[in-house]
């Protein structure tokens, strides 16, 4: 003691099995890492994805010049208008008299039976409320009529919840399973620290000195495998978007890795750490014969 006042505080010298312990904790919290990206992008990583949606909202004949631009700039200052455009009758009928099976009926018909109407494009993030945004355009002076491609809607937001589904699914087996190594690895360590914690023990540390060196060994090297992980995750991500964008990868639209992520991973890394620690602690009281 005398050369020791504070042993719990001496770094233990490497033990075999700890470089193998770091290695498997850096894998641990790249696993668990990955599925909290998985997760917490899988979202925004769908939006990105969406395809263009277009309401049509006709307008009636007897609607005024000056009306129809109040109207436009009330649709535009909603937040599911990313896009406006605005249909003349004649650009209608031009449009209609592209596609051969119609334009038989057109020149029979001899008149213009089309409407004007505007053309909105509901930005990604707002296909959801789709309805509300139908609503909306269906209760405004001058619209007749609203055009929704509901079954293209609901077919597109169905194969968004059975992806995240899958994801989540995913995600959380990868999770777990890295949790699994993280306790394998806070294992090879406590076995590696186990002669030095022993020494401190002779040496007349008392119990609650050797949990907090325990607390030492087993959360520092954790926390700081998180941390390494969480910054080459980032990177990773960051990366990816910079690659992408050079690449010109339009399929390839990654979220980049979300602070919120490399925070729970922190968490996670000390949850495991205290965790081990307690259960080591316990084992020396309670179970090791004296």
């Amino acid at each position: 003691m005398a050369d020791y006042p504070f042993p719990w505080m001496r770094a233990p010298s490497p033990a075999p099995g700890r470089r193998i312990a770091v290695f498997l904790l850096a894998a641990a919290w790249t696993m668990v890492g990955i599925a909290l990206w998985a997760v917490m992008g899988v979202q925004s990583y769908l939006v990105g994805l969406r395809p263009a949606i277009v309401l049509d909202a006709f307008l009636g004949e007897v609607i005024s010049t000056s009306q129809v631009e109040s109207l436009s700039l009330a649709i535009q200052s909603r937040p599911f208008c990313c896009e406006l455009k605005f249909v003349s009758a004649e650009e209608a009928r031009a449009e209609a008299v592209e596609d051969e099976q119609v334009k038989p009926i057109l020149e029979a018909f001899g008149g213009n039976p089309f409407l004007r109407y505007f053309r909105a494009t509901l930005c990604p993030a707002e296909m959801e409320g789709y309805r509300k945004a139908a609503e909306w355009l269906r209760a405004q002076p001058g619209i007749v009529s609203v055009r929704v491609p509901a079954q293209a809607l609901e077919d597109a937001l169905e194969s968004e919840r059975r992806v995240q589904a899958v994801i989540g699914a995913t995600a959380c087996l990868t999770a777990f399973f890295g949790l699994l190594v993280a306790f394998a690895a806070m294992r090879l360590m406590i076995v590696g620290a186990g002669r030095h914690i022993d020494s401190w023990e002779v040496q007349g540390a008392s119990g609650w000195q050797i949990c907090l060196a325990a607390l030492r060994v087993l959360n520092v090297p954790s926390l700081l495998a998180a941390v390494l992980v969480s910054v080459a995750l980032k990177l990773a991500g960051v990366l990816t978007a910079v690659c992408g964008g050079w690449m010109k990868w339009q399929e390839l639209k990654v979220p980049e890795y979300p602070y919120m992520a490399a925070a729970w991973l922190l968490v996670c890394a000390l949850a495991v750490g205290l965790t081990a620690s307690i259960i080591s602690c316990l084992a020396r009281c309670f179970i090791r014969p004296r």
